[in-house]
């Protein structure tokens, strides 16, 4: 059984940078894009106008973080531009390689639970996972290897973005996954509670994206 999105869910943005342009991305969490913009950066610094058109596609959106995105500093430069106040994304962002990091603490707990069960005296049969997680991998082009995903086409910054759009999607599937195994044995959801739809730190930045309203 599928584990229900939630209805506050806006998506997830992606925002990367080259020499020249911005490149962001609006994307569901299944993974579709739904919406992208390639902008001069240019233009985004001499038109205030354009920089708060982007601002607002990305308002209420979880914004990611990683080692490609260098977001913090394309939200500075685009606040700067959208005349808005600084910082107001902080609470909204998720490293990437943080919720890979929650996706392998849940299998950890998983696992301890299983094995917790079995020293009782029940007999559990161990997990089969369908995917084998390596915890070493952190960057975007490792996580991206690890998953077999290629590297994108297009320019440095599109190229970079797709590439963190990937790696994401591929990160709902094996939390969905690992998730499912509470679905399948009941003790597991006694001890780790129900399915939950997103990593940890994914999900709390889109809880907080959902309350963000910019004065545009």
């Amino acid at each position: 059984m599928p584990i229900e999105v939630p209805t506050w869910a806006t998506g997830y943005a992606v925002l990367t940078v080259d020499s020249d342009t911005l490149a962001v991305w609006q994307v569901s969490l299944d993974g579709r894009p739904t919406g992208a913009w390639i902008t001069p950066l240019e233009e985004l610094r001499a038109e205030p106008d354009t920089a708060r058109r982007l601002a607002s596609c990305i308002e209420r959106r979880a914004i990611a973080r990683s080692d490609v995105s260098g977001a913090d500093m394309v939200l500075s430069e685009l606040t700067t531009c959208a005349k808005l106040d600084d910082g107001w994304w902080r609470g909204q962002t998720f490293d990437v390689a943080g919720a890979f990091g929650d996706v392998l603490e849940r299998r950890a707990g998983v696992e301890h639970t299983i094995a917790a069960v079995r020293e009782s005296g029940r007999k559990v049969t161990d997990v089969d996972w369908r995917r084998e997680l390596d915890g070493s991998a952190g960057s975007i082009a490792e996580l991206r290897r690890l998953a077999r995903l290629g590297v994108p086409s297009g320019s440095p910054a599109v190229s970079d973005a797709l590439a963190v759009v990937g790696v994401l999607r591929w990160i709902a599937e094996v939390w969905e996954e690992t998730e499912q195994v509470k679905n399948r044995r009941s003790y597991v959801h006694t001890a780790l509670g129900p399915p939950e739809p997103l990593p940890t730190r994914w999900r709390d930045a889109a809880l907080t994206a959902d309350r963000t309203r910019l004065p545009l």
